[in-house]
């Protein structure tokens, strides 16, 4: 293991799932996701009662991977951009000042 690096056990529907975390930091963002994905499922089954496991568990994965991309495409990086190109500007402003000497 490497250095700074610890062992995790994160339990998902009683199935223990061993991890290797850089921090403590990382653990909490995997205990997290293993209570989210607890509350989804439980969700799913409360509102589809009766189906197979496999299917709530693919409802999970795929209501997941939405909130994932949801929030991807809810990112402002206009922000970000405009302070690249004020350093490009600025950048270039100091280029030319020196091609000019």
């Amino acid at each position: 293991m490497e250095k700074g690096r610890q062992n995790i056990t994160i339990t998902v529907e009683g199935v223990q799932l061993p991890m290797t975390v850089a921090d403590a930091t990382e653990e909490e963002v995997y205990r997290k996701a293993a209570t989210e994905i607890q509350s989804r499922l439980r969700f799913l089954r409360s509102t589809y009662p009766g189906l197979p496991n496999v299917t709530y568990y693919a409802m999970a994965m795929l209501l997941t991977a939405v909130d994932k991309i949801k929030m991807g495409m809810n990112v402002d990086n206009s922000p970000i951009f405009d302070t690249l190109n004020d350093l490009q500007k600025e950048i270039d402003g100091l280029i030319d000042g020196k091609k000019k000497k």
